[in-house]
């Protein structure tokens, strides 16, 4: 298994707080397999400018949000 960490960007998003804060470290498994579930903390780069982004799993495939 490999695994790495990166440290959250300087606003993590107000819906990450107080869970995670800026500043704080996340141990990252790159080498996940299938779908996140619902309410996994997920990292990832913005495909617009490769910026950090840490968010949470809010639906699956073949949930509806509303």
């Amino acid at each position: 298994m490999t695994l790495s960490s990166t440290m959250i960007p300087a606003e993590p998003p107000q819906e990450m707080l107080p869970s995670i804060a800026a500043g704080d470290w996340l141990l990252v498994d790159p080498t996940t397999r299938g779908w996140p579930r619902r309410g996994t903390v997920v990292v990832f780069r913005e495909p617009d400018g490769g910026e950090l982004s840490v968010k949470r799993v809010a639906a699956g495939p073949g949930d509806h949000v509303q």
